[in-house]
């Protein structure tokens, strides 16, 4: 598991710092194939099919940081801002 690239896009994504717990959770929920919460965005335990990720850290679409995601396994699954557990849309990007 990538912690360094969580680390890194939940401070890029959601402003977290270093020491914050919610970097816990947010591993906790990948972890648990569910979400969690980190700086006020909900994360969203994706698989590789549904992140098309082809980068460890990045967004599937045109527009920077409207679905920022991260891979976090060798298989390409990860955790995805998003609205809620069905959706990949953003509801706030700093």
């Amino acid at each position: 598991m990538n912690e360094r690239a969580l680390i890194h896009a939940l401070g890029r994504y959601s402003g977290v710092a270093l020491d914050d717990s919610s970097i816990d959770d947010v591993l906790a929920a990948f972890g648990t194939t569910s979400s969690a919460t980190a700086g006020g965005d909900l994360w969203v335990y994706k698989t590789a099919a549904e992140l098309g990720a082809g980068t460890t850290l990045g967004t599937s679409g045109g527009t920077a940081g409207v679905d920022a995601y991260v891979v976090l396994d060798t298989s390409g699954n990860g955790m995805q801002i998003g609205a809620s557990a069905s959706e990949g849309t953003v509801f706030r990007f700093r």
